[in-house]
C-alpha cells in the first residue's frame, strides 16, 4: 500500500524535516499546539484492518495514575528509555512494520511546525522515543485519559485520529494553550493534533464503539547527531543526564525502589549546576523518588535535599532564573510536597526553610501546573500539623484556595478542597476565616462539579463545617445537591453524600 507523497522538499536526515516551512499564524505561535487535516483519511481506512490485526496491548501504568493501563500497543520504545513513563511497556515489532511509512510523514508535519514555533532550534530536530496505538472503548477505565501533560522528558508529541471501523460516539480532545484557555477538537480520521513541550490536554470519554488513536512522543536532538544515528541515541552528557533522571523517575514507580546516596547527590548536582532542562528533570526525579518512600525521604533529608530545593524555589519565585517554557518551579515545589508526605518531622523542616509563603505565592500567581503542585504541597504540609495550618491561614491562603476552587480545572479544585478541609480540621478559628472568605458557598457549589472526585472532595471538606455552619450549608442548597449525589453510580460518591446528609439531618 503506497503512502501519498509529501510535496515539500526535505533535508536528508534519519528524521526528515522540511527545508521551507509554511507561514503559521500568531495564534499557533502563542498556543503551543496545532490541529491539522493530514488528508490521509482514505489511506487510514485501508490501514485500519492491518493495525487491528497486529494490535497487542501490554500491561503498564503511568507515574500519575493508580492501577494499570492495558489499552496501548507499543510500536517503538527508545533504547535508552525502555520504561519511558510507562513501566512494563514492551515493543511489538509487527505494529511498527505496519505503521512505519506513516510515521515518516507524520514526523515531517511535526518537525515543520516545531521549527516554526522554535526558530532558535534550527540546529535541532525531533526524534521519536515512544510510539503507540491506543484503543479507547466504553469499558470502565478504558474510555479516556484525564487531563495531563506528556511529561518533562517529552519535547513534543502528536495524536493522530485513526479510522475506526466500528465508529464511536464521544471522544475528541481538549487542549489548554499557554494562556490556560481550553480548546476542544472533535478529531476526525486523518486529523493530527501536535503538542509542544508540557501542554495540558485530555481525551474525552467514549460513550459508544471504539476510538483508535496513534500517539508519538519525541525528544530534541541535534541535526548532526540525528543524521548519523538510528532512532534513540544521545549526543551530549547533559542530554544523557536528563535521560538518566527520567529513567530514575520511571523506576520510582516500582514498589520499594530505594535510591542510594551517590544517585541522590548526582541529582542534587544537576539541580544546582545544570541547564534548565537538567534542573527540571532533576527536580521531577527527586519528587518521584520521595513519593511514598520513607527510606528515600530520610536519605534525601540527610543529604540536604530540602535545603537545596528551598533555595532553588526561593530563587525561582523571586524572579532570579525563572523562565517561561520550563516547569522547573512546579517540579521543585512538588518535590518538597512529596518529601512532606506522611512525615511530621519533614513538614516542620520544610516549613522552617520558608517554603509555605513561597507555595502560597505560587497558588496566587503561578501558571496552571505551578498552582496545582503548590496546592498539593500545601495539602501535605497541612495534614496533621497545626503549626503549618496556622501559618497558611495567616498568609491569607484561604482566599487564594477559594479562587482556585471557583476558577481552576479539576485537579486544582480537588487539591484546593482538600487543603481547605485540612485547614478547617480541629480549629473553629480557621473555620471562621474560611467561612468569612465564602468557603461554604464555594464548597456547596462544588457538589455540582462535573467529576465525581471533585464532588467527593467537596463533600469531605464540608463535613468539617457541619457543627458550626449547618444553617449556612442549608441556605446554600446543600441538600438538593446531596440528593443528586446519593443516586450516583459510584458507591464512594454515594457514601460520602449519605454521610454528610446524615450529619446535617442529625443537627436538625
Amino acid at each position: 500500500m503506497a503512502l501519498p507523497p509529501h510535496n515539500a522538499r526535505r533535508r536528508k536526515l534519519i528524521i526528515n524535516t522540511c527545508c521551507k516551512r509554511r507561514q503559521i499564524s500568531q495564534r499557533y505561535l502563542d498556543s503551543g499546539f496545532k490541529v491539522i487535516d493530514t488528508g490521509l483519511q482514505n489511506y487510514l481506512v485501508a490501514l485500519s484492518s492491518q493495525i487491528e490485526a497486529c494490535y497487542l496491548p501490554c500491561h503498564t501504568s503511568y507515574l500519575d495514575a493508580k492501577g494499570h493501563w492495558d489499552i496501548s500497543c507499543y510500536a517503538e520504545l527508545a533504547a535508552e528509555l525502555p520504561d519511558l513513563m510507562a513501566p512494563g511497556a514492551v515493543e511489538h515489532p509487527p505494529l511498527y512494520g505496519v505503521i512505519e511509512p506513516l510515521l515518516v510523514q507524520l514526523m515531517v508535519h511535526l518537525n515543520e511546525w516545531w521549527h516554526t514555533i522554535h526558530p532558535e532550534k534550527k540546529h535541532s530536530t525531533l526524534h521519536r522515543v515512544q510510539t503507540f496505538v491506543t484503543r479507547y472503548s466504553v469499558e470502565h477505565g478504558k474510555t479516556h485519559l484525564t487531563r495531563h501533560v506528556d511529561g518533562p522528558q517529552v519535547h513534543a508529541s502528536m495524536i493522530l485520529q485513526l479510522h475506526c471501523p466500528q465508529g464511536f460516539a464521544g471522544g475528541g480532545v481538549t487542549i489548554w494553550d499557554r494562556h490556560s484557555r481550553s480548546h476542544f477538537h472533535r478529531l476526525r480520521a486523518g486529523y493530527l493534533c501536535m503538542l509542544d513541550h508540557c501542554i495540558w490536554h485530555q481525551s474525552h470519554e467514549v460513550t459508544h464503539g471504539e476510538r483508535w488513536v496513534l500517539v508519538i512522543f519525541c525528544q530534541e536532538v541535534s541535526i548532526q547527531h540525528a543524521s548519523g544515528t538510528n532512532r534513540g541515541g544521545v549526543e551530549e552528557s547533559a542530554e544523557m543526564a536528563c535521560l538518566t533522571a527520567v529513567s530514575l523517575a520511571s523506576r520510582a514507580a516500582e514498589e520499594n525502589y530505594q535510591v542510594d546516596e551517590a544517585t541522590t547527590i548526582a541529582l542534587m548536582q544537576m539541580l544546582r549546576h545544570g541547564g534548565k532542562d537538567e534542573r527540571e528533570r532533576a527536580a521531577f526525579a527527586l519528587g518521584c523518588l520521595a513519593a511514598n518512600s520513607s527510606h528515600n525521604q530520610a536519605l534525601m533529608v540527610s543529604c540536604g535535599v530540602v535545603h537545596l530545593l528551598a533555595d532553588v524555589l526561593k530563587s525561582l519565585t523571586h524572579g532570579c532564573g525563572r523562565s517561561s517554557g520550563t516547569n522547573e518551579c512546579a517540579w521543585v515545589v512538588a518535590a518538597l510536597g512529596r518529601l512532606a508526605s506522611k512525615n511530621v518531622g519533614n513538614k516542620s523542616l520544610i516549613a522552617s526553610e520558608g517554603v509555605i509563603p513561597l507555595a502560597v505565592e505560587l497558588l496566587k500567581s503561578g501558571n496552571g501546573l505551578e498552582k496545582e503542585e503548590a496546592a498539593s504541597t500545601l495539602c501535605n504540609l497541612a495534614a496533621n500539623h497545626e503549626g503549618n495550618k496556622d501559618i497558611m491561614i495567616s498568609l491569607e491562603s484561604a482566599p487564594a484556595l477559594l479562587q482556585l476552587l471557583r476558577t481552576g480545572f479539576a485537579k486544582q479544585r480537588v487539591w484546593a478542597a482538600t487543603v481547605l478541609s485540612n485547614l478547617a480540621s480541629g480549629s473553629a478559628q480557621r473555620q471562621s476565616v474560611i467561612y468569612a472568605a465564602g468557603g461554604i458557598q464555594a464548597l456547596v457549589q462544588m457538589l455540582a462539579a462535573e467529576t465525581g472526585q471533585e464532588r467527593q472532595r467537596a463533600c469531605a471538606a464540608l463535613m468539617t463545617f457541619t457543627e458550626a455552619y449547618r444553617e449556612a450549608m442549608l441556605e446554600a442548597g446543600v441538600m438538593k445537591l446531596l440528593g443528586i449525589m446519593t443516586k450516583a453510580e459510584d458507591s464512594r460518591e454515594r457514601d460520602e453524600a449519605m454521610s454528610l446528609w446524615k450529619d446535617l439531618a442529625e443537627e436538625s
